[in-house]
């Protein structure tokens, strides 16, 4: 399982502008994250972000103070389907 911060707003306001560094946050991790507000479930704004922009973009347009974010996993099969079991 991928290592998952919370994270304030303004402290990703600061990644997305390039004036802090993602392994300040996540060591050793790199783009496309996983993220979402606090407090939200079944994936109500849960989003995946594969750059700066991107992330720039996803708090322009989800009103939160607090987000959890981690490294995206592609867990897809070689056929490329997801599955549980």
């Amino acid at each position: 399982m991928p290592r998952t911060v919370r994270a304030k707003r303004a402290t990703l306001l600061s990644l997305a502008a390039n004036e802090l560094t993602l392994s300040q946050l996540l060591p050793g991790d790199d783009f496309p994250l996983i993220i979402r507000p606090l407090g939200s479930h079944a994936g109500t704004n849960l989003d995946k972000v594969d750059d700066r922009a991107q992330l720039a973009g996803y708090l322009s347009r989800v009103d939160a103070a607090d987000f959890y974010l981690s490294r995206f996993v592609d867990y897809r099969s070689a056929d490329g389907w997801f599955r549980k079991y």
